[in-house]
């Protein structure tokens, strides 16, 4: 039996779920950007974001949150001065540790509510940018 060659990608890129039917890409692309998160429990901080896509990112970070916590996450995309507001929850925590998941610094993933549309639109463009970069769409 011959054995499949392992599908690599040129950039690091993190499978997020994806309902049937959405025009949505499932990837999370690399986006470092400097953001700010309030928690609901009224802490907040700067912070950067590793990782997006339409369902969420990746936010490096030491001080970890609680899973499930509330959160607002809010940054300017490139070319724009208009602030994107994404609200939701820490799905996932990924604190330091000797075998980190897929290279990632410390951190922990967010799944957003649904988006407002120009959030959605700014997100969606920033997914498909990268993938045009690397031909992955």
């Amino acid at each position: 039996m011959k054995k499949r060659p392992k599908f690599k990608p040129k950039a690091a890129i993190v499978r997020a779920p994806s309902p049937a039917n959405s025009r949505r890409s499932p990837f999370r692309v690399p986006f470092v950007r400097r953001g700010t998160i309030s928690f609901s429990d009224g802490a907040a901080r700067g912070t950067f974001i590793a990782n997006i896509n339409e369902y969420g990112a990746y936010l490096a970070d030491e001080e970890m949150p609680k899973t499930g916590q509330g959160m607002t996450l809010r940054f300017v995309p490139p070319g724009s001065e208009v602030e994107i507001e994404a609200t939701g929850a820490v799905a996932w925590l990924n604190p330091k540790q000797q075998h980190p998941v897929h290279s990632l610094p410390p951190g922990y993933g967010v799944q957003f509510d649904p988006l407002r549309e120009s959030a959605l639109q700014q997100i969606t463009a920033i997914v498909q940018a990268f993938l045009e970069r690397h031909r992955l769409s």
